[in-house]
């Protein structure tokens, strides 16, 4: 199976943010990311309010000057907001709170009109009491229950699993395996998943890329910021046996 490495960015008020914990802690410049050698963007508006004309402004200016696919977030409520996500030039649309509420209807509505490769759902996760349940990242508190009913109970609306730890994001301890596997022994139908929290050595990486329900890595915070580190990441997990592209033979470098 050909595997993904993407690299994911938060975004809060027009600029590109560090994070610790889900908690923005400081700005960089765009000049000095490095996209050389992923597959993918993905772009995750962390501000709790609901996105504005800035924000859509921020992604359209990406897209357009962008030559990979871009996934992207931003407080999705109903049908018009995928819309306008979707016009802003983006390729996939995340939904998270959404997924909490009533509003299976709205969700079936967007996996019917963009398709359902369309649609990634955010897992946030969290141990508390020595389970793991979803992070309410609005309201910076644990639910009760890890998985939400919908994903369980349609699988088929959604294209991918997006999973972070939110006590691993921005650190270095490594991946959450023990949450992932949980999520992906609880969904009734198999469906890739994503992870991106906590990496920081390359063997990190290799150790996700290895399962076979992980398709895609997130790259956040550092190594999307170095002339040599993506490229270098690549080869490595190349040379362990995992199945990525080169930028050679991906068609979004040769346009």
């Amino acid at each position: 199976m050909l595997k993904r490495i993407d690299a994911t960015l938060t975004v809060s008020k027009g600029s590109f943010k560090r994070t610790k914990n889900f908690k923005p802690d400081y700005i960089f410049s765009s000049k000095h990311l490095d996209l050389n050698f992923f597959d993918e963007i993905t772009l995750l508006c962390i501000d709790k309010a609901k996105a504005d004309n800035e924000y859509f402004d921020f992604l359209e200016e990406k897209a357009n000057n962008c030559f990979l696919p871009i996934t992207a977030s931003g407080r999705i409520r109903n049908l018009s907001d995928a819309k306008r996500l979707f016009d802003s030039g983006v390729d996939r649309v995340i939904v998270n709170s959404l997924l909490w509420e009533d509003k299976n209807e709205t969700l079936e509505e967007i996996s019917n009109v963009y398709g359902s490769q369309s649609l990634v759902a955010s897992i946030d996760v969290i141990k508390e009491d020595n389970q793991f349940k979803s992070y309410d990242w609005i309201n910076e508190s644990a639910r009760q229950t890890l998985i939400p009913e919908i994903i369980k109970n349609r699988p088929d609306l959604f294209g991918e699993i997006k999973i972070q730890a939110v006590d691993r994001d921005g650190g270095v301890v490594g991946p959450n395996i023990l949450a992932i596997e949980e999520i992906n022994n609880n969904v009734n139908s198999p469906i890739p998943l994503s992870y991106g929290s906590g990496l920081t050595s390359w063997n990190h990486y290799k150790t996700c890329l290895k399962k076979t329900y992980l398709k895609c890595v997130s790259a956040t915070n550092v190594h999307h910021m170095s002339t040599t580190a993506s490229k270098s990441l690549k080869e490595f997990c190349i040379r362990n046996g995992i199945n990525l592209r080169m930028p050679e033979d991906n068609q979004y470098f040769n346009n």
